[in-house]
């Protein structure tokens, strides 16, 4: 990935398969937000003429490159392909349900002004498809924008210091972390991670392989409490399956997983899930780069309490899990460790329950400043979004240098 001076500042990579009702409508909302960028899509789609009505509504357009691929390929090799295409300065990646503001682009270029290597921005803005369902809650909040609020403050992070959090943590956190999925990341940043770990993302999940892989190698870093991505979740993406409480089952029948159940880490509880997903390709990452300190700090006992708080289900699998790992350690240990897994299922319960009161109640992480609802698509969800910043004069901070 040679920089390449004529290419613009900001490369806006979309991974896509099979969705192409939904990526169209994300292009355009990203090809609005102004002209100093590329929309590079990386398609896997089983139909590989499935792009062909997309072209033609975008022919002509200097800003958009697309690049297929035919199936089958993994998560990471399809990101790994997506990214290596990117020619801008800095390089983002969003869903192919996905949209950005244009305030995205200012921000990179405070960053690249100033010297900061990644953004990592808050995301206090969603949207819901018109399509998308909960398990509990039907379509209740289909075809609707909510803003959650936010401060519009920034702040340089520690990025050493959160890894081994998030490593403690059992790797269930990435919020403050590095991040090319809904962030900003230098491309120089990335093409020494691929250096060291011989690809830019490893294991089942790369928005959180990146997340780990690039806090190795990133040291100036901004967080961001303003919406300059706006994720959207529809039926058939990530958020839509969690949200019919789909995203959990056997490692050997999941396409995310299988390809991993006979090297998954024993640390892990191995079955698919969220939880165990992400712990994965945290550990992966880590195993790739040859961070031994990070991963000696891994939270075992905290993520199996996760898991078993959110995958009741699996609670048999889960203890077995626990067991036989701790099995391995030393007397003094052992105590330690069921003492930690039982406070930490303890909290995660509390957590939980306090979700749901909120979500009943409209306070904490559901508490919207602004909604709208029957908006069609991104494109439509992005505009009324800028008006609604527009209109609240919630104007985008000015980021100042690193430390």
């Amino acid at each position: 990935m040679t920089p390449d001076p004529d290419g613009p500042l900001l490369s806006v990579v979309i991974p896509t398969r099979n969705r192409m009702a939904t990526l169209v409508h994300s292009i355009a909302n990203v090809l609005e937000s102004g002209d100093d960028l590329e929309v590079v899509v990386h398609d896997t789609s089983d139909d590989p003429h499935a792009w062909d009505d997309v072209a033609l509504r975008f022919r002509g357009e200097p800003r958009l490159r697309y690049a297929y691929t035919s199936p089958p390929q993994s998560f990471a090799e399809t990101f790994d392909k997506a990214v290596s295409l990117a020619r801008g300065r800095y390089v983002t990646i969003i869903g192919d349900d996905d949209g950005v503001l244009p305030q995205l682009l200012d921000c990179t270029r405070m960053i690249d002004r100033l010297g900061w290597e990644a953004l990592t921005p808050s995301t206090p803005a969603a949207y819901n498809w018109p399509d998308f369902r909960h398990l509990y809650y039907g379509d209740a909040d289909a075809g609707r924008l909510s803003v959650r609020p936010f401060t519009g403050e920034w702040e340089q992070v520690d990025v050493a210091r959160e890894l081994d959090r998030t490593a403690r943590g059992g790797f269930q956190e990435f919020g403050r972390l590095p991040r090319i999925y809904y962030g900003v990341v230098r491309r120089d940043r990335l093409e020494l991670l691929r250096e060291r770990a011989g690809a830019h993302f490893v294991g089942t999940s790369p928005d959180i392989s990146g997340a780990v892989g690039l806090a190795t190698v990133v040291s100036r870093l901004v967080r961001l409490d303003y919406p300059v991505f706006l994720p959207g979740s529809s039926a058939n993406s990530g958020a839509g399956r969690s949200g019919m409480k789909k995203h959990v089952g056997t490692l050997e029948d999941t396409p995310q997983t299988a390809a991993f159940a006979a090297t998954w880490p024993d640390e892990v509880p191995p079955f698919y899930a969220v939880q165990t997903v992400w712990a994965q390709a945290a550990l992966a990452t880590l195993d790739a780069l040859g961070e031994t300190a990070t991963k000696s700090h891994f939270g075992m006992a905290r993520l199996h309490a996760q898991a078993l708080v959110h995958n009741h289900h699996h609670r048999g699998t889960i203890m077995r899990s626990l067991r036989s790992n701790v099995a391995r350690m030393s007397v003094a240990r052992r105590v330690t460790t069921w003492a930690t897994f039982g406070v930490a299922v303890g909290r995660e319960v509390l957590v939980r329950a306090r979700g749901l009161f909120y979500r009943v109640t409209k306070r904490g992480y559901y508490q919207h400043d602004h909604t709208q609802s029957d908006l069609p698509d991104i494109a439509a969800a992005g505009e009324a979004l800028q008006q609604h910043l527009s209109g609240s004069h919630s104007d985008l901070p000015v980021i100042g240098p690193p430390h």
